[in-house]
């Protein structure tokens, strides 16, 4: 059962609300499955609760269950893609950005994992050096001495000092095909299409247009 509605009163409200209920079997349990399809003028969402007996899982009594509502609600199982999307798609900067990393192997700072490069500062974009001890030829080294000690006399060894390179060393992560795909917005994708930008951009106009297509096709106005 769906039913749809317009406000028009108060514009922090949605334009369009679309509601289905359906029944899924979760862990042998039987649930009564709820969502509701939110349209406001240029954005799309989508939130879903599962309600049953004692044994409920408390993380399925709301948010978005994407195989929950695939089992209960078939019909709108296609929609669960496009959560949060706009007209223009997803937003393009972290839509292309996310995605990549998602389907990459680098880190939040672009390093492979065990990968070495010299830190850049976060807001002025600069490298980074820090004064530490030092042999002959620059390189630096663990200091002689701690930095205080208790001694009858006065300690005799120096050593120099300079600016070396301080150093990132990558953590890298495994792709997560699953969230790539999610970010894209692109179910049926492979690693290797999630990892191409230009393809990425290309596919968009067709996104948007079948977005549109199927919130019109669920009684929805663009």
């Amino acid at each position: 059962m769906a039913n749809i509605s317009k406000n028009t009163e108060k514009s922090n409200e949605p334009v369009f609300v679309k509601s289905f209920e359906g029944v899924a079997v979760h862990n042998g349990e039987r649930l009564r499955v709820t969502a509701e399809l939110r349209w406001w003028d240029d954005y799309f969402s989508i939130s879903s609760a599962g309600y049953g007996g004692p044994n409920l899982d408390c993380s399925l009594i709301f948010g978005t269950h994407y195989s929950l509502i695939s089992k209960a609600i078939p019909e709108i199982a296609h929609m669960v893609k496009y959560n949060q999307m706009r007209k223009t798609g997803p937003e393009k900067e972290s839509y292309i950005r996310d995605t990549m990393f998602l389907a990459g192997s680098l880190d939040v700072k672009g390093l492979l994992k065990g990968e070495k490069r010299q830190a850049i500062s976060y807001y002025e974009k600069l490298p980074r050096w820090h004064l530490r001890p030092i042999d002959d030829e620059g390189n630096e080294i663990e200091s002689p001495l701690p930095s205080t000690c208790c001694k009858e006399e006065k300690p005799t060894k120096t050593f120099k000092m300079g600016f070396v390179p301080v150093i990132d060393i990558g953590i890298g992560h495994e792709p997560d095909l699953e969230a790539a795909r999610s970010s894209a917005v692109w179910p049926e994708a492979t690693l290797e299409q999630l990892r191409d930008k230009e393809a990425l951009e290309n596919r968009l106009p067709a996104l948007i247009n079948q977005f549109k297509t199927d919130l019109e096709n669920l009684g929805f106005v663009w």
